[in-house]
């Protein structure tokens, strides 16, 4: 499973869950399965004014297949459940703690 989380800052599993995914200073990629973390990326966020489409471009290059965050647009919420990428809402506190509970 790959995961992309909204943090809110650079430490990876370590870093918070920020609140409004398009927003989020960083993202946190973790390649993950149900037995251990195999790879963790943080990005800094680049995404330009056209952040919707930015952020499905990520997701498609990353092979994301579930999303992390505690808010999300409408349209964003359609175009992510049109690629079949799950979405985890409500979710808050250290990325490492989350992961432990999935």
């Amino acid at each position: 499973m790959k995961l992309l989380i909204a943090s809110e800052d650079h430490l990876g599993l370590n870093s918070n869950v920020y609140e409004q995914i398009l927003d989020a200073p960083y993202f946190t990629v973790v390649d993950y399965n149900s037995e251990k973390v195999n790879k963790v990326i943080n990005l800094e966020n680049e995404l330009s004014e056209n952040k919707v489409n930015d952020f499905m471009q990520l997701i498609a290059e990353k092979n994301v297949n579930t999303v992390i965050c505690n808010e999300l647009s409408l349209e964003l919420k359609h175009r992510l459940k049109e690629k079949d990428v799950n979405i985890v809402f409500n979710k808050k506190g250290r990325i490492a703690d989350l992961i432990k509970n999935l």
